[in-house]
């Protein structure tokens, strides 16, 4: 059967759909002159478009079926605490994320939108349904008119889609906010509002570029941030000023290393801030994230259980490294290990002395409010540190396998020893064939610290399929609960994080552990997930059983 050719297509009659994709599916691209070529890219768009709005409508769908609307084995008790708290955006998150392989950050915002669209603003979803919008311009319809009610709402909707096609993303917001503002002068204040509760610092993420480098993203109040850049620049200009000979560092780089060197202290002193009685800072108390406190019974350790050290000189090397600011000489030098700076009446996921904190929606740094000093929080026993994970032979020098380094991923092994050179270590025994830290056994519900180290050390990050959360601020979960006859040990704790620790034991989430230390997990919708163990050190390949071997030629 002979393909039409692109110029014989009547692009513009042809809906998205099936009939649209097998128009495009026939192109000839190489073959087709420049204007139809960019009428495939125009239709294609539109497919695409067309295909997005499909995949909202199923999540949005899901998210209204019973496993992921209602939270399965929950008690009325746990029902009204304030631990729980059911969100069926999230609820579908966490199945996209292990279907799509993308971060439950992203599946979380892809889901919400789709949630938004279908019931608040279906005119829009039909729009990108029908390839009149993208999914950029439907996301930016949402995000800029949800500080209205509800008729508003609908009728900004209807005022820009008939255009909103033909705008770019920068014109369409600024014609929504014009739209709004007339709608409701109000939501402006309520939409900084909204944005100030949504300040936050972003874990360090990779750059990208493999060369060790991380990024990581402030968002906040302008006054704020203005005011963190003031001081910091000053700070750098001064210490340029005073800078000794041979020091060559550039402004952005003093800049950096003056912010570094704020953290390193930190970890090194157990609090961040001044604790001088003398100070005349105001003294601001901080309470834990409630990502620190207990999600159910089996959720987090206790500081109580201190176990004996895990030591074997052969074995993988763990270290916390307070201190090795590195390449960038923020403080002048590693410092010592601070695993035990935290005082030691804090509890364990808490902090000594802390009080209620005045929210700094209503005393910004503007207004002259100050911080400091917070005590840091401990976390299954340890004090804040910089946690970094290396096979022994690459510490003394045999290998240059790559570390691990807690919340950003694998450095070289350079890297590592120079962090390690100041550290001090704890060393948890591997298996030389496949890398992988080796069981022991604990007869207690909670697991010691020295547990608890072993297990951070060896799974890294929660073990999620799509979760990168560091194992170190991860709860320690029981794979079959303690109540029904789990045992505490490496063989049944595994490093889990909040949320996904509550899907596991509310939303319907099931896991398996296999024989070769990989988790299966079957999500609500029946689907499976498996999730390897990551080596540590080089790996060596077992040599095959003399059975397998060929006979002897003779």
């Amino acid at each position: 059967m002979m393909t039409p050719g692109v110029a014989a297509v009547e692009w513009e009659s042809c809906g998205p759909g099936a009939e649209l994709a097998v128009a495009l599916e026939g192109v000839d691209v190489p073959g087709a002159e420049d204007g139809p070529l960019v009428d495939v890219i125009v239709a294609a768009e539109r497919q695409v478009a067309h295909l997005r709005a499909l995949q909202m409508r199923a999540m949005a769908e899901l998210s209204e079926r019973e496993n992921y609307a209602f939270c399965g084995g929950c008690d009325d008790a746990w029902e009204a605490s304030p631990e729980h708290a059911h969100d069926r955006v999230r609820a579908v998150g966490s199945e996209v994320s292990a279907a799509l392989s993308c971060t439950p950050a992203q599946a979380d915002t892809r889901a919400g939108l789709a949630v938004e669209l279908a019931e608040d603003l279906p005119a829009t979803l039909a729009a990108l349904e029908s390839g009149r919008i993208d999914e950029r311009r439907a996301g930016l319809i949402a995000s800029k008119t949800r500080v209205l009610g509800h008729f508003a709402q609908r009728e900004v909707e209807a005022d820009v889609l008939p255009t909103a096609g033909e705008r770019t993303s920068r014109q369409l917001a600024a014609a929504l906010d014009r739209r709004v503002l007339r709608a409701d002068p109000g939501a402006a204040e309520r939409r900084r509002q909204r944005g100030r509760a949504e300040r936050r610092v972003e874990a360090p993420r990779p750059t990208g570029a493999a060369d060790g480098m991380a990024e990581m993203v402030l968002t906040g109040p302008a006054e704020d941030l203005t005011a963190l850049h003031a001081a910091i620049d000053a700070a750098a200009r001064a210490a340029r000023a005073a800078r000794a000979e041979g020091d060559e560092r550039a402004l952005q780089q003093l800049r950096f290393d003056i912010l570094a060197g704020l953290g390193w202290t930190a970890l090194q002193l157990g609090h961040l801030g001044c604790c001088h009685p003398d100070c005349t800072t105001t003294s601001t108390t901080h309470t834990t994230d409630a990502t620190d406190d207990a999600a159910t019974d089996d959720a987090a350790t206790d500081d109580a259980a201190t176990g004996d050290a895990v030591a074997d000189v052969a074995g993988s090397t763990t270290h916390s490294a307070t201190g090795a600011a590195g390449a960038s000489g923020a403080t002048g030098g590693p410092v010592a290990d601070t695993a035990g700076a935290a005082d030691a009446d804090t509890v364990d996921g808490g902090v000594a002395g802390a009080g209620p904190v005045a929210d700094p929606v209503a005393t910004t740094a503007a207004a002259g409010a100050r911080a400091g000093p917070y005590r840091l929080a401990t976390r299954h026993g340890r004090g804040a540190t910089v946690n970094v994970t290396l096979a022994y032979t690459t510490l003394v020098g045999v290998d240059e396998e790559p570390a691990h380094l807690d919340g950003y991923g694998p450095i070289t092994a350079d890297t590592a020893r120079a962090i390690a050179a100041d550290a001090t270590l704890r060393r948890l025994l591997t298996d030389p064939v496949d890398g992988r830290l080796l069981e022991y056994g604990r007869s207690t519900y909670t697991p010691p610290r020295a547990l608890a180290d072993f297990i951070i050390a060896r799974d890294r990050t929660c073990r999620f399929p799509t979760a990168d959360t560091p194992a170190s601020i991860c709860d320690i979960d029981h794979r079959q609960p303690y109540q029904r006859g789990g045992t505490t040990g490496a063989s049944n704790n595994q490093a889990l994080s909040r949320r996904f620790h509550l899907d596991k034991t509310l939303h319907g989430w099931d896991r398996h552990q296999l024989p070769n230390g990989a988790l299966r997990w079957t999500s609500p919708a029946g689907r499976t997930y498996t999730v390897h163990p990551e080596p540590i050190g080089h790996t060596h390949n077992p040599p095959p059983d003399a059975a397998e071997h060929d006979p002897p030629p003779f």
